[in-house]
This record gives structure tokens, C-alpha cells and sequence, in this order.
């Protein structure tokens, strides 16, 4: 079976049109180009994180700790969670171990 010029430029535009679509959905998957800190903030063994703003220094004196001003990979809320307020009993409850 031969390929008239047609089928061979409608496979290239496929093939074209079909990397489009697997690089869109790679750097979806991946989260590149998001956050703007040093570090990339997402990759396809890491949990879930947003960035946060560091407004006051925590923990202990000698910690390597983000300075105030910075923003930082903080873990990111469940789903149950995410829509309550920041002073909700269950965000303060749930606080170290998402924070």
C-alpha cells in the first residue's frame, strides 16, 4: 500500500497535533512552570502542596527555617478542608500535621 503526499501531511499533522497533547498533559501532571520559589513545588512522587507566605519565624532557634517574607511548600489541605476558614476549630486541630 502506498501513501499519496495527503495521508503522509495529515500524519504529520497528527503527530504534531498528538506530542501537543501529551506535552500539555506532562506539564499539567508535573507543575512546571508553578510557584515561583526556588525549588520546583510539585513532581510526580510529591505530595500535595500550595505555597505559603512565611509572615513569622517558627521553631526552634537553629532550625533551618524559610525567612520571614519567603514563601515556602507548605502541605496542601484535603478536600474536606480546604473550604473551611483558617480559624475554623478543625483547620486549628488538623494544624500540625498540615501546616
Amino acid at each position: 500500500m502506498q501513501i499519496n503526499s495527503g495521508q503522509a501531511r495529515a500524519a504529520k499533522y497528527l503527530e504534531t497535533v498528538n506530542r501537543a497533547i501529551i506535552l500539555a498533559a506532562a506539564v499539567r501532571r508535573q507543575g512546571i512552570g508553578r510557584g515561583d520559589g526556588a525549588r520546583s513545588i510539585a513532581g510526580l512522587a510529591a505530595a500535595p502542596v500550595d505555597l505559603a507566605l512565611i509572615t513569622a519565624q517558627r521553631g526552634a532557634i537553629g532550625d533551618p527555617t524559610t525567612p520571614v517574607g519567603y514563601k515556602t511548600a507548605v502541605r496542601a489541605r484535603s478536600r474536606a478542608l480546604a473550604g473551611l476558614d483558617a480559624h475554623h476549630p478543625h483547620i486549628i486541630a488538623a494544624a500540625p500535621s498540615i501546616l
